[in-house]
């Protein structure tokens, strides 16, 4: 399974302002570029369960936000959501996870945050590439892409290109010196 981080951040390096913080400051022209990216139905969105209850109420019933799109929760207590046919709550490692996806016949999976869940796929060493917008933006402070990053993570440039005037939007792949 193609497994890929999907993001944007601001100009220095944060995500959101913080915990509570929903993504509504990046551009229209992101929000398009995510949407093409992650509507193929052989493709799963992967989440933790902050960025999960930041989605409108409409996202998380698959109404209108995100529709046709399945979303995996990462969470310790899936038992405190509501079943659905295109969400699965999930307490198990990433690597299960994707085995799981796997099984579900998803050939592609993006990680689309917060930063607990991005990392985790980082240090386990299972992110792919990396799609990273970047928006015209700084914050004061807030939550990085990584909380901690290993060693030994190269990343290569496939692809930069502008999204509009001001942002641009990178592709990476990602190696690991020590498999």
């Amino acid at each position: 399974m193609k497994t890929m981080l999907l993001c944007a951040q601001s100009l220095n390096g944060f995500i959101a302002r913080g915990e509570s913080d929903p993504v509504n400051w990046t551009s229209g022209e992101d929000k398009k570029l995510f949407k093409r990216m992650t509507s193929q139905p052989d493709t799963a969105l992967v989440m933790g369960r902050r960025t999960y209850e930041l989605l409108p109420p409409p996202a998380r019933s698959g109404e209108v936000s995100l529709p046709g799109r399945f979303l995996a929760v990462m969470t310790r207590h899936p038992e405190r959501f509501e079943k659905h046919p295109a969400r699965l709550f999930w307490s198990e490692g990433p690597q299960d996870l994707l085995r799981e996806l796997q099984s579900r016949g998803f050939e592609r999976c993006y990680i689309v945050g917060g930063t607990q869940t991005n990392t985790l796929f980082l240090q386990h060493r299972l992110l792919q590439e990396i799609y990273l917008t970047v928006e015209p933006v700084l914050f004061s402070g807030g939550l990085p892409l990584f909380s901690e990053v290993p060693d030994d993570v190269h990343l290569h440039l496939l692809e930069t290109r502008p999204i509009y005037p001001d942002a641009f939007h990178f592709h990476y792949r990602v190696g690991y010196t020590n498999p």
